[in-house]
Formats: C-alpha cells, sequence, structure tokens
C-alpha cells in the first residue's frame, strides 16, 4: 500500500500498464520536505504539514506536484524529477560535474569492506591504507579519491537508539591517523569522502559543551543537531584542508527517527540541510528517506 508519515512520504506513481503509450502520473510534495506528510485514507490521498509540527513561521508553505507521461513509469519518473529540479532551481547536470565519486574510481572502507573497522596485520589504518595506495599503484588502478567511513573520527557512548555512539568531534584520532589525515592525503594523492553519523548531546562543538556554534541538544535522546550556518562553512572548509572532496552525511533516517525537534518543527529540517549543502562540497545523503530530498 502506500505508507506515509515522516518515514513513509514520498513519490507515488499511479499507472495502469507499463510500457510505451502508458500513461502513468508521479505525485509528491514539491516543497518542505521535511514537514510535509501524505495519508492515504478511503481511497484519497492528502497532503499537508507533519501533525507534530507546533506551529508554522510566517511565509511558510507546503505544496505538491503531480507529473505525467504517456511513456510509461520511468519516463514518468524522470519527468518527476526534471520538474522537481526545475523547481529548486537545479541542474541535473551539476551533481556529475561538482561529485568526484560520480565521475572517477575510487577505494572504499564502507561496512562490508573488509578494511571497515579492521586493519591489516600489526598496522594502524594509515599504514594500512598507504599499503592499498601502493597495490593500486602496482596493478594501475586509477583511485581518485577513497571513502573513510566512520571509524576514523571520535565518537560517544553507544546506547539504545545510538548505536556506535554519536559524533563528538569530526576530527581524525592520532591513534588511526597518526600523522594526521594531511599527511595520507599527500602520499596518496587521493581526495576523501569523508564519513559522518549523527551529532551527540555532549559534542565539543556546541556552545553549552564549551564549543563555539549553536545545537539543539536532546538530552532524553542524545541526539543533537547544529542550528548554526556559520558551523558547516567552518567544518568543511577545514576539512578541505586535509582532502575532503565529499561530504557523506550517514544515518539520516536515525536522526529523524529519535530527534524529536526535527518532527515538530516546520522549518528546522529544512534549514538543517539547507545549511549542510550550502558548502562548496558536495553532499552524499545516505539512509535517507524521501523527505531529504531537499539535498
Amino acid at each position: 500500500g502506500v505508507g506515509g508519515g515522516v518515514g513513509g512520504t514520498g513519490p507515488v506513481c499511479v499507472f495502469a500498464r507499463d510500457g510505451p503509450g502508458s500513461h502513468s502520473v508521479v505525485l509528491s510534495p514539491s516543497a518542505a520536505f521535511m514537514a510535509t506528510s501524505q495519508r492515504v485514507r478511503r481511497g484519497t490521498l492528502s497532503y499537508g504539514v507533519m501533525g507534530n509540527v507546533s506551529g508554522v513561521p510566517a511565509g511558510f508553505f507546503s505544496e505538491a506536484l503531480l507529473a505525467h507521461s504517456a511513456g510509461g513509469i520511468t519516463e514518468a519518473m524522470l519527468a518527476w524529477g526534471s520538474l522537481l529540479l526545475a523547481r529548486g532551481g537545479k541542474v541535473r547536470a551539476a551533481a556529475w560535474e561538482r561529485d568526484l565519486t560520480l565521475r572517477t574510481l575510487g577505494y572504499s572502507t564502507d561496512n562490508g569492506a573488509y578494511y571497515y573497522y579492521n586493519t591489516a596485520p600489526n598496522a594502524s589504518y594509515e599504514q594500512t591504507m598507504l599499503r592499498v595506495a601502493e597495490y593500486a599503484a602496482a596493478a594501475r588502478l586509477p583511485y581518485r579519491y577513497w571513502l573513510a567511513d566512520s571509524w576514523w573520527y571520535y565518537k560517544g557512548t553507544p546506547a539504545r537508539g545510538r548505536p556506535g555512539g554519536g559524533v563528538t568531534n569530526w576530527t581524525a584520532r592520532p591513534d588511526v591517523f597518526p600523522r594526521g589525515f594531511e599527511a595520507l592525503t599527500a602520499a596518496t594523492g587521493w581526495r576523501v569522502q569523508g564519513h559522518n553519523r549523527y551529532w551527540d548531546a555532549t559534542t565539543g562543538y556546541a556552545r553549552a559543551n564549551g564549543g563555539r556554534y549553536s545545537f539543539l541538544r536532546d538530552r532524553g535522546s542524545g541526539y543533537a543537531l547544529p542550528v548554526d550556518a556559520a558551523f558547516w562553512g567552518d567544518l568543511l572548509r577545514n576539512a578541505s584542508r586535509w582532502g575532503l572532496a565529499v561530504y557523506e552525511q550517514d544515518w539520516l533516517d536515525y536522526e529523524l527517527d529519535h530527534f524529536a525537534p526535527l518532527t515538530q518543527s516546520a522549518s528546522l529540517g529544512g534549514d538543517w540541510l539547507a545549511q549542510m549543502a550550502a558548502g562548496k562540497q558536495p553532499v552524499q545523503p545516505v539512509n535517507s528517506v524521501s523527505s531529504h530530498l531537499k539535498l
């Protein structure tokens, strides 16, 4: 059936049959993605502001979009995507041009990879990645970047609903990279796709914890969310110095499910994503739901 709510709201395709000559339509929210929910009741599909939202700011609006094609489901989905891109003032080829990981070959330490929370015998992660680079050069593998998953930065204490702990400081630990991220980037010549997860309520970036930036913190869940545009500019600018080419924001579904303010505000979610995406580095959302279309 058709889903609803925060996790189930997304594009709905209605069709009689697939293939050329088949009329298909796609419906979805086209603005305020992080605050809009859909509902199906008694055969009627409705869109509106999420039920937990306590109020809306002046100038806020929510809208839905309908795309039609006589060329089947695929053509209808492509037409829907084109309309959303136009509505957001974006160009389809822009992601290809900006994102190194879409155009070149890279090496991954993501979940499932051999070096995911695992190093070569009796070696640090720095030594392990240098060996990988040496092998790639000998085998003439033209890697241009590598994905550094969640094993390299500082995290808080794991707890129920917070597997692995949230991020406290998004910088490389010296036990992982003894000479720093910069030295590894210089040695390999590879740019970095840097993984990040949800922020921990104890993060040192938060002003309430002695840091420089405004964060909303939820002591109950242990999650936090930056609400300071300067934070993202500083974070990604500093990361570019050690080789960041693409910022990977993972665990988006966990953040949405466990950080209550995101489902209680009509504007917080959209502002958060807009600030994250305002920097020069491309952002790759991971474990996202359709509400994260703004990225």
